[in-house]
């Protein structure tokens, strides 16, 4: 299987969790539509291991799947949902190295 790790960071707390549930509910909306359900397994949007990092706080959301190049599109998504975001940062590692 593989991992998918998507890391949600801001320098607001409240703004961070809000848009890393927010991912994570327009992700499972887009997994179900596109009849993958039976292929991930998701994990609700936490706070990352390291929780803030230069000022900056950090949430994740990860799963697991049998094969990521299926949710390629979805994933693609969210980062055009935010790539022009200047209070939001989203990066997304497919089988990270480190969970951090």
């Amino acid at each position: 299987k593989d991992i998918v790790n998507i890391i949600v960071s801001s320098q607001s707390y409240d703004l961070c969790r809000k848009n890393a549930n927010i991912i994570a509910q327009e992700i499972k909306s887009a997994v179900l539509i596109e009849g993958l359900s039976d292929e991930v397994e998701m994990y609700s949007a936490n706070e990352a291991p390291i929780a803030k990092i230069q000022g900056r706080y950090r949430f994740r959301v990860w799963l697991k799947c049998d094969c990521a190049k299926k949710f390629e599109e979805i994933l693609k998504n969210v980062l055009y949902k935010y790539q022009n975001n200047k209070e939001i940062f989203v990066s997304i590692d497919i089988n990270p190295i480190s969970m951090k």
